[in-house]
């Protein structure tokens, strides 16, 4: 883009980021990602809203942005999750799909098995994917849970590097609270998501230790804690899942 050139105008899409403290959590990615675009030059608006699970909500939040497609001169407009895509349908603008996880993997049950609102989910985003001008996925085992047609790039979640770096384990260890003289795995998801296979974090033996990722990465200490394996209730019985909006 020359000095002469507009910046490249789009809308990004999004049911994750801001939330209403103003911390996005563990979909800091998304966060990160449309500064990183800004800080290239090119002008990001990110649209909002609250889908929770309630075809309501989304007749809503579809109204509102086809009210800001009409009001203002976007070149493209950006989908965070597969789900958020539909708010772009019919297409007035070229539209760019990121699919990260349960929106074409489905939502995964304790047994292993994908759950009937699971199965409802992969077909919306799947139809998706098919009106999308192009579709990026996270990593490359999920180009097979789109349709064989869509030809999607592979833009794995960057780091920030300036925030992440080595430093030596104990100094590490010492900034987060943690014990110096223990085996440790480090599990930054949600356990209580069948999907992450929190269980097997648990198989060596070691000491769980769960880190909440956004706030370790706002914070970048005293996030971390110590717990026992597996998350499990005393009497052996596992914690109840808490709730996740899943990209909805």
């Amino acid at each position: 883009m020359t000095p002469h050139d507009s910046p490249i105008r789009v809308l990004m899409i999004t049911s994750e980021w801001p939330v209403p403290d103003g911390r996005p959590r563990t979909t800091f990615f998304i966060k990160r990602q449309a500064e990183f675009l800004q800080a290239a030059g090119v002008a990001v608006d990110v649209f909002h809203f609250t889908g929770a699970k309630r075809p309501w909500n989304y007749f809503k939040a579809w109204l509102q942005v086809r009210r800001r497609m009409a009001q203002r001169p976007y070149d493209l407009a950006h989908a965070q999750f597969g789900m958020s895509g539909l708010l772009a349908l019919p297409k007035r603008l070229p539209l760019v799909v990121t699919f990260r996880g349960d929106d074409v993997q489905g939502i995964v049950g304790w047994n292993g098995r994908v759950t009937l609102a699971g199965r409802v989910l992969q077909v919306l985003c799947r139809a998706v994917a098919l009106w999308a001008d192009a579709a990026i996925v996270v990593s490359e085992h999920m180009k097979a849970f789109l349709p064989r047609s869509v030809r999607p790039r592979v833009v794995p979640s960057g780091l920030d590097l300036n925030l992440f770096r080595p430093v030596p384990r104990d100094e590490a260890r010492r900034r987060l609270g943690l014990p110096l003289d223990r085996r440790l795995v480090l599990f930054v998801g949600n356990p209580a998501e069948p999907r992450k296979r929190y269980p097997l974090a648990c198989d060596g033996r070691c000491a769980g230790v769960h880190v909440g990722a956004g706030r370790l990465a706002q914070h970048g200490q005293r996030s971390a804690r110590v717990q026992s394996p597996c998350g499990l209730r005393p009497g052996g019985r596992r914690a109840p899942p808490s709730p996740r909006d899943r990209g909805l």
